[in-house]
């Protein structure tokens, strides 16, 4: 075929003129391509493969003879003045680089468009930089690598396929408009429409006003990323999440909308045994004639967290299995109970109990204390025990609890204060007829957990317990006094020396 080299650029500017491109090659071979034909036509009588831009600035780009398998390589630009209106064949960009499309014409549009280009590290995307419209029935199929509509809309009349290897993206702005066909995500392949609370993403028929419907068909093991999204206009199908198909987390339809749903139809099929939850659906209106807004196999489960809508709830599912739930409300708060003065070496526990909106359970309870390893319990219980806790330095220390379930989080903390355990005699006195030893515990409380030993003379081989033969008061500031009474054995009135000590009880 013709080919000038590379780093060429071909200028068509003929003027208000129909002209030909034709060397009667299989396949017509250009670097960089620029028309600029006020009023005019370049028509081409080949299919042609661009391997840098194409801008189209006047006139239109044409053919005759066709349909052609056009590859574009580099970016397609067609300003306000020019128009595409080879509206017959296929473009397939599948440039190694970023590619941009961009047409601001009003006049033109494209057939068939096709997406292939690399899937593997550094891949890059076709990239809207207007509106795209394939209408007469076309179709757009991202083959390899992925189209980034970046906030622009997509008008298709006919087919949406994205193969293996494939990714749509249709994010915050965006629009996908299907024609009265099939949206369809084979295995392999990712439709990923992700908007924001302000600017939604959207998937919809085209001219679905007026009646037109489409097939959504996620099939087993292609992926669905959907936030902030609108789905409308389907059939009676609905959004159709098939067996061993993937909504990926953390984006599994929170904060989506199912609307302008089919008569007797669906919304959502989930058929997948995935376990879902989504938060803050939105089932705006009832399409009527026994419909429902969500649809489950016997497989995974779903739980909807905070549904809005008129058709949002349990009486409108379809669910056999009884694998779908609907909940409301919140996870209101969690308090922590325990010592707030420690021992330097104790063993301490601390209790979390939620508070909330029923149904709580199952809750998840996320233990953070200062200088210990992070713990996770799940429970079904609205209360926890973390027990055994232990610091081997003095100072001050933390406890934090998050609990969370399907209805959010909540967290409490506590200040732990650990002092060094210590021991002072304030002396005898008389309690009753009894001479009684007084006693200071410092770094205690009334948590702690320790043995007073005394014996009657420094060289005695062993210590005694002098506890419980006594009573201990708690004191203030992680002290308590305690008064050694004597007990049955022994006589504390007549002892002439006695020797005390206070100790951690052995593990």
């Amino acid at each position: 075929g013709f080919d000038p080299g590379y780093d060429s650029l071909v200028v068509f500017d003929g003027g208000a003129v129909t002209g030909e491109m034709n060397t009667a090659a299989a396949v017509e071979t250009f670097d960089a391509v620029r028309i600029d034909r006020p009023g005019g036509t370049l028509r081409v009588l080949d299919p042609v493969l661009l391997r840098d831009d194409l801008t189209i600035l006047n006139g239109s780009f044409s053919y005759a003879g066709g349909p052609f398998t056009h590859r574009l390589r580099g970016n397609l630009t067609i300003e306000t003045g020019g128009a595409w209106y080879d509206t017959a064949s296929t473009v397939i960009f599948d440039g190694t680089v970023g590619q941009n499309l961009s047409h601001k014409s009003m006049n033109g549009w494209f057939k068939h468009l096709v997406v292939e280009k690399s899937t593997g590290i550094g891949i890059v995307p076709l990239t809207l930089q207007t509106n795209v419209l394939l209408l007469g029935g076309g179709t757009l199929t991202v083959r390899e690598g992925y189209m980034d509509l970046n906030g622009y809309y997509v008008r298709c009349t006919g087919n949406v396929t994205v193969e293996d290897g494939g990714k749509l993206l249709v994010n915050e702005g965006a629009a996908l408009e299907v024609g009265q066909t099939t949206l369809e995500i084979q295995g392999g392949g990712l439709l990923d429409v992700r908007g924001t609370a302000t600017q939604p993403a959207t998937v919809q028929a085209w001219n679905g006003g007026s009646g037109n419907r489409y097939a959504f068909l996620l099939r087993s093991n292609a992926v669905l990323r959907a936030q902030h999204a609108v789905f409308e206009h389907l059939d009676a199908g609905g959004v159709q999440v098939q067996a061993g198909a993937v909504v990926e987390e953390p984006f599994t339809f929170h904060n989506c909308v199912f609307r302008n749903g089919t008569s007797g139809g669906r919304l959502l099929d989930l058929q997948n045994a995935q376990a879902l939850t989504i938060y803050n659906a939105s089932f705006p209106s009832n399409p009527g004639g026994g419909a429902s807004n969500v649809r489950k196999g016997k497989l995974g489960r779903a739980d909807f967290v905070n549904a809005t809508g008129a058709f949002a709830g349990e009486l409108y599912d379809d669910d056999t299995f009884n694998l779908v739930d609907w909940h409301t409300g919140g996870l209101t708060r969690v308090s922590l109970a325990g010592p707030t003065t420690a021992t330097l070496g104790g063993k301490y526990a601390y209790t979390a109990t939620a508070t909330g909106d029923i149904p709580l359970p199952p809750l998840t309870y996320y233990w953070t204390v200062t200088d210990h390893t992070p713990v996770t319990h799940s429970s079904s219980s609205l209360t926890d025990v973390l027990a055994d806790r232990q610091w081997s330095t003095a100072g001050g220390k933390s406890v934090q609890v998050i609990v969370s379930n399907l209805l959010g989080t909540a967290q409490a903390n506590l200040s732990v204060n650990v002092q060094p355990l210590d021991l002072a005699i304030l002396g005898r006195q008389w309690v009753g007829a009894t001479n009684a030893v007084n006693l200071l515990l410092k770094g205690t409380s009334a948590a702690s957990t320790y043995q007073v030993q005394y014996r009657t003379n420094l060289t005695q081989g062993f210590w005694s317990n002098a506890i419980p033969d006594g009573v201990s008061i708690p004191g203030l500031n992680g002290q308590t006094a305690w008064q050694d009474l004597g007990g049955p054995g022994r006589n504390v009135t007549t002892a002439t020396q006695l020797f005390y000590r206070v100790v951690l009880p052995s593990p």
